[in-house]
Order: C-alpha cells, then structure tokens, then sequence
C-alpha cells in the first residue's frame, strides 16, 4: 500500500534511478548497493519514449528467513505427526500461500479455504513447503504401492523360477538372487561412499530397479541353464555353468 511502499508514482521513480545507476555500484539517491539490473527482476518491462519504466508484466522478489529447527507435534493430513522443522516458518509459510491465493485450501487448517486476492496482481511463489505440499500426499499414497509391487516381484520369482515340486522348485536359487540384489546395492552404496559421491532421493529408486533386473537375469539364466542340461546331458557342472553364462551372459550384459 501506500503507507509503506509510496505511491506508484514514487515507486516507478525508485526503479528508474536503479535502472539509470551502473551495476557493482551504489545508487546514490537510494543508498543502496546494485546487484541486478531491473531486467533480473522485471519480466514484459514497458518503457516510454525515453526509456524509462512505465510498466511491468512480472516482478519477482526473494524474501530469506531464518531456521530454527525444533521436535514438535504437527497435524497434517489429519493426523498428529511429530517432527523437526522450524514451526514459526512453516505457519508463515502456510499463511502466506493461503493470502496470496497460491493454493485453494491451508495446507495447515484443512477447514480454511484460500480466496485469491482482490485486484489485477496474480501471485505465484516456491516456497520451502512446495515440493511437500505439492508431492508430499502423492508419495505416501506411492510408498504402500511400492512395498506390493516389491512383494509381488518376489512371489513371482519363488513361484515361477522353477518347477512346483521340492527337488525342482529352485526356492535356493531364489534365495540368492534376493541376496544378491541386496548386496549389490549396498556394496555400490558403501563403494560410493568411500569415493566420496553423495547421495540423493534417486538412489531410493535403485533397489526397486535392481530387483526387477535381477529377477530378469534370474529366468534368462535358468532358461539357459535348463536348455544346457537338455542338450548335453553328460556334461560336467562347471562346463554347464560355463555355457550358461556363454551364452546368458550378453542378454545379462545388455540389462
């Protein structure tokens, strides 16, 4: 308003001595150290004939706040959930979105529901809560369906990787190739974190990823390996072993 930021006519006045002054330096009439140009800030500038600023489509601003991390309770989703955070930002924050109409209901007092502000200004934001507000609900829905999908990966492997009777069911080889997918990651984890590579949310896709390969290699492998045995039926174990991976080994490679 007015009171606190002067008249539009004041404001335009500020902005183009800003955008007269030289950059890397202080702007005398202001007082203030030019880091930017106004084109940084200002998106669809309209100008009169003289070059000075008349208008704006777009105008960004950055607001920095401090962190003070606490354990608290917080109810989100309905739910009681306790949490380290900086409860007095994200009430902030949680206000803010709601004032300027950047989401329809709070994201902290579902019963309160967010009208978009009176006038021509639109207002859209990142703030330190949007990628939770926006995928936090999305992913807790996905974590229960990732848990199935890794179930029903392995039933398929104990149930289909060898034939329905105890001495063909191939529940070891099973057994194994589990082992093994978990050791994979972990030893790739351990490995990079002795290289120094940090980590980041897309290692948690990896296992899911691994398995569904090591499942794949598993059948190409006793395909393989069943096809030997048939064929040459003399054949001693370390030459079928052999073959196998002769002949396994590329789709393997390949994956």
């Amino acid at each position: 308003d007015a009171a606190n930021m002067g008249t539009e006519a004041e404001i335009l006045d500020r902005i183009n001595k800003w955008d007269a002054a030289p950059r890397e330096a202080v702007v005398p009439v202001l007082g203030l150290y030019k880091g930017f140009e106004v084109g940084d800030v200002m998106g669809g500038i309209g100008r009169d004939g003289s070059g000075k600023v008349t208008s704006a489509e777009l105008f960004m601003s950055t607001l920095f706040f401090t962190n003070v991390e606490e354990e608290v309770n917080i109810m989100t989703g309905g739910r009681l959930r306790r949490s380290k955070t900086d409860p007095v930002n994200d009430m902030w924050e949680a206000d803010a979105v709601c004032l300027s109409g950047v989401v329809e209901k709070h994201p902290m007092d579902e019963a309160k529901t967010c009208d978009a502000p009176s006038g021509d200004l639109k207002y859209t934001g990142l703030f330190g809560r949007s990628f939770g507000d926006e995928f936090g609900a999305a992913i807790q829905n996905d974590v229960g369906r990732i848990g199935m999908a890794y179930g029903l990966i392995i039933i398929y492997l104990v149930a289909c990787l060898g034939k329905r009777d105890v001495v063909h069911s191939m529940f070891a080889m099973s057994a194994v190739v589990l082992a093994g997918v978990g050791l994979a990651f972990t030893g790739a984890s351990g490995f990079g974190g002795i290289l120094g590579i940090k980590t980041n949310p897309l290692n948690n896709n990896i296992p899911f990823l691994i398995l569904g390969l090591g499942v794949d290699d598993a059948f190409v492998l006793v395909a393989e390996l069943t096809r030997h045995m048939t064929e040459n039926k003399d054949a001693s174990v370390p030459d079928l072993i052999a073959l196998t991976a002769k002949t396994g080994g590329s789709s393997i490679l390949i994956t």
